[in-house]
């Protein structure tokens, strides 16, 4: 691993405890994109592909080993927590449902209904990112739990 790569891991771990604030912006799009953090793209007023821009093609290129990198670091951290957001159906009102799980057994979530202006499925869906954001606080919040 090179000491860039080191470097923006150590940005990723600080954005994953906290948030954005004190990274450069490049290392904000590159914590959102590896964090699977669309809301904090939404904050910053970027698109997935403004943001790939902005970063430069040497670091686009690294975001998938990063990735990578940091879901190993979390497997080894504590594997035991986890999520899933799943499309709801439209007779359902659409939208998704989070479930939050803990070894695998549901202990929580909620649903997020569809809303209207959202462009439809996934990143940049405002239900799919407000799912995200719950998911990540909750994961985050049981990291920092003592004892767990």
């Amino acid at each position: 691993m090179t000491p860039a790569m080191s470097n923006i891991l150590s940005k990723i771990r600080q954005a994953a405890q906290s948030d954005c604030t004190g990274l450069s912006t490049a290392e904000a799009l590159i914590a959102a994109l590896v964090l699977d953090r669309p809301d904090w793209l939404i904050d910053m007023k970027f698109t997935i592909p403004e943001a790939l821009d902005r970063i430069g093609p040497q670091w686009a290129e690294l975001i998938p080993e990063i990735a990578r990198i940091w879901k190993q670091e979390l497997a080894t951290q504590d594997s035991r927590f986890s999520y899933e957001i799943l499309p709801r159906s439209e007779d359902m009102g659409g939208g998704y449902q989070l479930r939050l799980l803990e070894a695998g057994q549901e202990v929580g979530g909620g649903v997020f209904p569809a809303q209207s202006g959202s462009p439809g499925r996934g990143l940049g869906d405002l239900s799919y990112s407000e799912a995200v954001a719950t998911a990540h606080a909750w994961l985050d919040s049981r990291r920092a739990s003592p004892g767990r």
